[in-house]
């Protein structure tokens, strides 16, 4: 892991312009100062930065993130993707396309774990997602919230 404080302030300030772009409120700006990221990967990592620059990062940033029960996309019957689907105004910049079919997230088999986008995950009861998405002209990649813009597939109709 490295630290997002060596993140230049420009760079900072694009992925912060990206994360107000997201349509949700749930979204906030990254404090770089207290943030850490994947080399690898390039997924920013925010609030796990402690004292001494120690990097103290495990899978509760999930719940740390957003509250809620999440489960891996993958892990979803074909019809229930349809219904997140139709319930959210769009799921473009999430990765829908290949996922760990484990229920939680963090038994994700190596192979998801390096694919960009990272992970898509679902919390059931409440059909919000959390994702990650690819910060356009960057290699990072940032955990964004989405709640779904319908209740009720007749909502939809």
């Amino acid at each position: 892991m490295r630290l997002g404080i060596d993140v230049a302030s420009s760079l900072a300030s694009y992925v912060n312009a990206y994360l107000q772009e997201q349509e949700q409120p749930d979204n906030p700006d990254i404090d770089f100062g207290n943030a850490a990221y994947c080399p690898q990967s390039g997924r920013i990592f925010p609030n796990c930065v402690h004292a001494g620059e120690q990097v103290a990062l495990s899978w509760d940033f999930i719940k740390k993130r957003y509250k809620g029960a999440f489960v891996s996309w993958g892990s979803l019957t074909e019809e229930e993707r349809g219904v997140v689907k139709l319930l959210h105004e769009t799921v473009e910049e999430f990765q829908t396309e290949k996922s760990s079919y484990k229920l939680r997230p963090e038994d994700v088999e190596g192979e998801y774990v390096v694919m960009a986008p990272g992970p898509l995950y679902i919390d059931k009861a409440t059909r919000v997602l959390m994702g990650w998405k690819k910060v356009p002209g960057t290699y990072f990649e940032v955990l964004v919230v989405q709640k779904p813009k319908f209740q009720t597939i007749e909502e939809t109709l």
